[in-house]
């Protein structure tokens, strides 16, 4: 019972309350080996697992050890390869539900009608995972694969759609295959979404970084004088801890700032 209590306990501060994830880790229960169970949660929920790269098929991992150390870990699920057709077209067919999918929230519904069609995308138990650690343990499931197992369900429960990037596809992969069994005014419509979030994402042109532009042409700054105490920002540091001769190397800096301000006051005269 306190094995069970303490999986709950981890269970909730781990993953909140989506059904998803709660079957996504099921498999995670204590059992045979729950030496490995529990320090991998020890190790997922003191937050030493980094997530290094999520992409399409799997992802690749960084766990921390409480004494030093680091071990690499990386799990892939297997792709559903002919099947997508299928999911494409249950979603197609149920477009309000795709649309709550790609807001955040999978709905179960839409999993029992992937489940009816022989397609699971949530996997069920470790026979689902090809999955590699180099810490070289005798555990057949060591406590960093499952650590990171536990990390990637707090990703899933932040966005269900890693559910399908970790079954080989993209979140625009999964838009287009979507889009094909669609009508065509609704397939402009998802266009226009794309186009639009596109649009948002577009990185800014650094090649222009240094480019004054237009704007500043009608300003004119007028008037300059050097300020009467050019070594002011510099005095605020107080006396300098080191000497140069008898004197404080801060008396001999702040003279070089008084002459760096008459010399950049008498160089922009000359220009002006």
């Amino acid at each position: 019972m306190v094995r069970n209590s303490t999986y709950e306990k981890t269970r909730q501060q781990l993953l909140g309350e989506s059904w998803w994830t709660t079957e996504f880790l099921s498999m995670m229960r204590p059992g045979n080996d729950t030496s490995q169970l529990v320090k991998g949660r020890r190790l997922a929920e003191r937050g030493q697992v980094i997530i290094k790269g999520l992409y399409p098929g799997g992802s690749e991992s960084v766990v921390l050890e409480a004494v030093g150390g680091s071990h690499y870990t990386a799990i892939w699920l297997a792709d559903l390869e002919d099947d997508w057709e299928v999911v494409y077209r249950i979603f197609a067919a149920n477009q309000n539900l795709f649309s709550n999918l790609l807001s955040g929230n999978y709905c179960r519904e839409l999993d029992e009608m992937l489940k009816e069609a022989r397609i699971h995308i949530i996997p069920a138990s470790l026979e689902d995972l090809d999955y590699r650690c180099d810490c070289e343990s005798d555990h057949h499931t060591c406590s960093h694969i499952v650590a990171t197992y536990l990390a990637l369900g707090n990703q899933v429960n932040a966005d269900p759609l890693l559910l399908f990037l970790l079954r080989g596809k993209t979140r625009d992969e999964i838009i287009a295959g979507v889009s094909q069994y669609l009508n065509p005014e609704v397939t402009e419509e998802v266009k226009l979404v794309e186009k639009t979030q596109a649009k948002e994402d577009e990185k800014p042109d650094l090649t222009r970084y240094y480019d004054p532009g237009t704007e500043f042409e009608a300003v004119q700054f007028r008037d300059v004088q050097p300020s009467k105490d050019a070594a002011a920002c510099f005095s605020r540091l107080g006396p300098s801890p080191y000497k140069l001769g008898k004197a404080d190397l801060s008396d001999h800096i702040s003279g070089v700032y008084s002459k760096a301000a008459k010399f950049a006051y008498e160089l922009t005269d000359k220009e002006e």
